[in-house]
């Protein structure tokens, strides 16, 4: 699994599967679009450990200097508010 983020704030999870027969046409690669909160570029991403039978977490950060915590699997979101004055690079 990776994130990956865009100049407009918009996140991306891909999955690839590896286990299993793969249909005419299939790739094994699922593309799941997170709910779009960040304003400007996202500037870093970082999955966060869970316990086995979690749902995976990421965390996003960028220009806004807010650290949003994102539940992968139901798009959930918390936020750690801004972190000093200085956009998080």
């Amino acid at each position: 699994m990776i994130a990956v983020g865009d100049e407009a704030g918009k996140i991306y999870v891909i999955r690839f599967s590896l286990i299993g027969t793969f249909g005419e046409g299939s790739t094994g690669v699922t593309i799941q679009s997170l709910p779009h909160w960040h304003a400007q570029s996202v500037a870093t991403l970082c999955f966060f450990p869970t316990a086995l039978g979690q749902s995976p977490f990421l965390l996003s950060a960028g220009k806004e200097s807010v650290i949003v915590r994102w539940n992968i699997d139901s798009g959930a979101k918390t936020f750690v508010s801004r972190i000093g004055d200085s956009p998080i690079t």
